[in-house]
């Protein structure tokens, strides 16, 4: 289910108006349509809500916590900074908890083999 954080306080059955990037990201990146049901995560409470014309939400019902707290983790080799950056952003705003980077063969990312294992072989310096 797709979510969205919200910085407001929030009560059932009200229309709320998402600023342009969350509008954005919402209606044109995700292309959310009339029918499909958005987790609004609030500052005081979390509900479920309709999409209505851009950018109005209506919060139609009052969720839990523990419905709105999930685990998922993501697992991604290390690209370019911005990519980099961009992702996490995005792996956030759907929900990811816990991101695990890694390198690969094919990441764009190389460590310099001998300073890797350099690094890897180094055992507690002392000074």
């Amino acid at each position: 289910m797709k979510q969205i954080f919200v910085d407001q306080n929030l009560e059932l059955h009200q229309h709320i108006i998402l600023d342009e990037s969350q509008a954005h990201h919402l209606f044109d990146v995700l292309r959310i349509e009339k029918k499909e049901t958005v987790r609004v995560i609030g500052s005081n409470a979390s509900f479920l809500a309709h999409p209505e014309k851009r950018p109005y939400l209506y919060l139609f019902n009052q969720i839990t916590t523990e419905q709105v707290m999930h685990h998922t983790t993501l697992c991604v080799a290390l690209i370019k900074q911005d990519k980099f950056e961009w992702m996490l952003q995005k792996a956030c705003e759907l929900g990811v908890t816990r991101i695990v980077p890694f390198v690969s063969r094919n990441c764009v990312v190389r460590l310099d083999p001998q300073r890797e294992q350099k690094n890897w072989n180094a055992g507690p310096r002392s000074s």
